[in-house]
């Protein structure tokens, strides 16, 4: 019995898209997907910190569910810089206004902004088959010149154009 392609019982499904934080440097228009609390460790004792996760829309990887992270330590004062960047994408009299208030970080999740992502190379490097990648800044959309292109190359890895 031959295997209709429009029946429910086809051998044809889509695979889901493959999630990649891999990217190369260049600066990308990019959406916060999501903003957590995490704890980190020290022998002493334990900090809290703020993540912040972006989906980058990198030309000619659509296909990938392309992301980058940031982490701040959960610090609200004037002049860090997880307030910095608050001001920068909600404008400096959001937080102003809320001064000696309570501010709910998930007013962040689906602004739309901008990154530049760059590479950094540290120590053990030579180990992994890709480069470290780090969130260098985060502006308003309309702010940054974007990469236009990005092709894949051979050995997997993408090349810049």
């Amino acid at each position: 019995m031959p295997i209709n392609p429009n029946s429910n019982h086809s051998l044809i499904v889509t695979v889901p898209k493959e999630t990649t934080f891999k990217l190369n440097p260049g600066r990308y228009a990019a959406q916060i997907k999501s903003v957590r609390r995490i704890d980190r460790q020290t022998a002493q004792r334990s900090t809290a910190w703020i993540r912040i996760l972006f989906t980058v829309n990198v030309p000619g990887l659509e296909r990938f569910d392309c992301l980058a992270k940031l982490d701040f330590p959960l610090n609200l004062e004037n002049g860090t810089d997880l307030r910095n960047l608050i001001n920068r994408l909600l404008g400096k009299p959001y937080l102003a206004s809320l001064s000696s208030l309570r501010f709910n970080f998930k007013v962040l999740k689906g602004l739309e902004c901008e990154i530049e992502l760059d590479h950094v190379e540290c120590e053990g490097s030579e180990n992994f088959d890709f480069p470290l990648v780090v969130v260098r800044d985060v502006q308003v959309p309309g702010s940054m010149t974007l990469t236009r292109t990005m092709n894949i190359t051979d050995s997997g890895n993408n090349t810049d154009k």
